[in-house]
């Protein structure tokens, strides 16, 4: 059911999709969500209001707030929304992994808990200078001001080897179960990881101007 959209569901700006359970962010501010909710994933906590993005895991749900803090929720089974003490101020963009959560500060630098099997809750020491953050499954990429890829965790397929073609002039990132793509400053696409998904065909390789991962293909 999680692609059976509420009834009047008007004035979204942003949506999430998490494992089993759909995330909206309203304009006024608040979350509305939908269908799985055994962890809880999908109750949003009371009189959560002033939110300004939002983010999906398998089984919890991430709301960063105007004011540069922090609400999780959902499933606590590997501490995927116990933030740290360290993390709750001054963020500006959240990420959520199957099972754990990165969030990026206003300083550049980048923090992760949760599930760390593969590594994915390991940042890189000396990361900084950081725009944008994604993660996959069991993967977290970031992506640095100057343009260049940095990628950490699962490398079951490759996926943390960034490229040559992805060290300079990205623009844009997203990460998938096991491959990522990123969209290049010229309009191109430079995927790796998992074939096929890593396969970018003719039609994507020139005018593009947003991307998205799935599990296990690219839009």
């Amino acid at each position: 059911g999680q692609t059976s959209v509420p009834t009047n569901l008007d004035g979204v700006t942003a949506v999430a999709a998490g494992g089993y359970h759909t995330v909206a962010l309203m304009r006024d501010g608040t979350v509305r969500t939908w269908v799985d909710n055994r962890d809880g994933q999908a109750k949003v906590p009371a009189g959560l209001i002033g939110v300004q993005a939002i983010a999906a895991g398998w089984w919890h749900t991430m709301a960063l707030m105007k004011d540069g803090t922090l609400i999780v929720w959902g499933d606590n089974s590997l501490g995927q929304i116990t933030v740290p003490a360290t993390s709750r101020t001054g963020l500006v963009a959240i990420a959520a992994g199957a099972l754990n959560s990165v969030v990026l500060k206003q300083d550049g630098t980048v923090a992760a808990w949760g599930y760390n099997y593969d590594g994915q809750a390991n940042v890189p020491a000396g990361l900084k200078d950081v725009a944008t953050i994604s993660a996959g499954d069991f993967t977290t990429v970031a992506l640095k001001r100057d343009g260049s890829v940095v990628a950490w965790g699962n490398n079951g397929a490759g996926q943390t080897n960034v490229p040559f073609s992805a060290q300079a002039e990205v623009s844009a990132i997203a990460a998938g179960e096991n491959h990522i793509l990123v969209l290049k400053k010229d309009g191109s696409v430079v995927s790796w990881g998992d074939n096929p998904e890593a396969t970018v065909p003719p039609s994507a390789q020139n005018g593009v101007v947003a991307i998205s991962a799935g599990g296990r293909h690219s839009v």
